[in-house]
């Protein structure tokens, strides 16, 4: 009885969630509307199989953009998953090669993953190198180190239990996506019921004043980073079941969907406000975009340009005053940019008493 009031409380709180916010109302319209647009374009597009396919191309993307969200959140950006799967891949399947037990081997891939994110989080936490350097020298390295270690070719897995993961069923529902959904609850869990999800983002509306209430800045930052690299580590597992094999190039982009479904999702880059259910409903919507093209045969670069112009569209949700202020005159355009760039912020000069405070949830 306890474990079922608290799944139906889950179930509850993310309902109220969803129609507190507005924006994942949108969201989850627009699914619907992409869903029915290839459905219309191709009947078969809504067999049982492909939806099942979409499932199994989306739960990776979960995954990583449910860890991810925990890196925006505090004000940080990892561009690295992509080549830590990749990595961390090829060095799991050359220990099943090697005779080591499966049950270690998947561990240790998940475990690889998070020592990749580890790194980013003392160069990040520990050293203040900016996110995106930090990232952007470990997606160099993980991709090299991948390329060496499996000689620039594929490395094969023939392993029952792995290829369970990547494309086994429980029931009608396939074993990835159970897999997502897992993550997918203690993401929420962590953000939402833990002190380490009201730090995060603490960090990421204000370090300075989380540092002064006696947050540990650089360890929760640090955490985030590792957080995402096991993610990436159980990604991997994934991938090598649904391909077979471990390819010293899988995961190219992969980051760049996470990132979009997160974004996509409500999160904001300059960190402090967001939440998993967003990036849920962000990761099925990239999922269904990317497979609907791919079923449709369209080119590759069209993809990228789909998911670019998403992301301007929700960076400018999230800017309502700029697309307002871009109706008018451009001028005045420039000097609302002008404004968010100067010491008192767009409130300068604002009339006493404009301002509102509302709280909500407060414990």
């Amino acid at each position: 009885m306890v474990a079922r009031s608290s799944v139906r409380g889950r179930a509850r709180a993310w309902a109220t969630d969803a129609a507190a916010d507005p924006t994942l109302v949108v969201l989850a319209v627009t699914i619907v509307v992409v869903f029915a647009g290839f459905s219309i374009s191709r009947s078969d597009f809504l067999s049982v199989e492909n939806v099942r396919n979409i499932g199994q191309q989306t739960a990776v993307i979960a995954v990583i953009s449910v860890a991810m969200t925990l890196v925006i959140l505090g004000r940080g950006l990892d561009i690295s998953p992509g080549s830590t799967v990749a990595l961390t891949g090829v060095l799991g399947a050359l220990m099943l090669q090697d005779g080591v037990s499966t049950p270690i081997a998947l561990v240790a891939v998940v475990l690889a993953g998070a020592g990749v994110g580890l790194v980013n989080g003392i160069l990040i936490g520990g050293f203040g190198v900016s996110p995106f350097m930090a990232t952007l020298a470990t997606l160099a390295s993980a991709r090299g180190a991948a390329l060496l270690l499996s000689n620039d070719s594929g490395v094969r897995v023939d392993n029952a239990t792995v290829a369970w993961f990547g494309d086994g069923r429980i029931g009608p529902v396939p074993v990835s996506v159970v897999v997502a959904a897992l993550a997918i609850a203690v993401g929420w869990a962590l953000l939402n019921r833990t002190e380490f999800g009201r730090w995060v983002r603490a960090v990421g509306g204000n370090a300075e004043t989380a540092k002064a209430s006696l947050v540990p800045v650089r360890n929760v930052r640090a955490a985030t980073y590792v957080l995402t690299g096991a993610a990436a580590g159980v990604g991997a597992v994934l991938t090598l079941g649904r391909l077979g094999s471990a390819q010293p190039l899988a995961g190219s982009g992969l980051e760049f969907s996470a990132i979009t479904a997160v974004v996509i999702g409500g999160t904001k880059l300059s960190g402090g406000e967001g939440g998993i259910t967003g990036t849920v409903l962000g990761a099925i919507l990239v999922g269904v975009i990317s497979s609907g093209l791919s079923f449709l045969q369209v080119p590759q670069e069209t993809t990228y340009f789909v998911t670019g112009g998403l992301i301007l569209v929700a960076v400018l949700l999230h800017r309502p005053d700029l697309v307002h202020t871009a109706r008018g005159a451009p001028w005045a355009l420039a000097a609302a940019i002008r404004r968010r760039r100067s010491p008192l912020g767009a409130g300068a000069g604002a009339p006493a008493g404009a301002r509102t405070v509302t709280f909500r949830g407060v414990g």
